[in-house]
């Protein structure tokens, strides 16, 4: 239904690679694989109605890494991965609610230093060579490239090593510490 507004205006989609419609229900992406192939279809389905690849922008959802039991940070990269290595999706954009990633958590560590800024940081230092170009973020946020041994990309390193609570536990261990 949103490319019928082509018809009105030229527009940029932001396309929703969270879920798909599977015989007329949504149904949520579970695995990397699926948000990739989401991705595929959407960008597909943009190109039918006029819209190029690189005025495409692809959000394959960022969830909160303080509650993340169920691998969410491994399917996010994992799709982010998928769709930078794809040359038919060659060109687009990606982007994500930034500050979805560290809500739930604390405003600052144990030695008074933000929890949730070097977070968010960490994980654009990861996604942004693979194609994560545009972000909704925080202007209160001070968003930098992080060198490989800060607290926060050690933490998140760590997390796409672990599984189920121990992502938590390694999550509570960076703002305790």
């Amino acid at each position: 239904e949103m490319f019928k507004l082509t018809k009105v205006m030229s527009f940029m989609p932001i396309l929703l690679a969270s879920e798909r419609m599977e015989k007329g229900i949504a149904q949520p992406n579970h695995t990397a694989a699926e948000v990739y192939q989401t991705a595929r279809e959407l960008v597909a389905e943009a190109g039918q109605h006029g819209i190029p690849v690189n005025h495409c922008i692809i959000d394959p959802a960022i969830s909160p890494i303080g509650a993340d039991s169920e691998g969410r940070l491994h399917c996010l990269m994992g799709a982010i991965n998928l769709i930078h290595a794809d040359p038919a999706l060659k060109g687009v954009h990606m982007s994500v609610g930034l500050s979805n990633f560290s809500v739930m958590l604390p405003p600052k560590r144990a030695d008074g230093s933000p929890t949730k800024g070097p977070l968010e940081s960490a994980f654009l230092t990861l996604a942004g060579p693979l194609g994560m170009d545009h972000v909704i973020g925080s202007v209160k946020r001070k968003y930098e490239v992080l060198p490989v041994d800060h607290p926060a990309m050690l933490c998140l390193t760590d997390c796409l090593k672990l599984e189920g609570f121990d992502v938590i536990m390694r999550v509570q261990e960076y703002y305790s510490s």
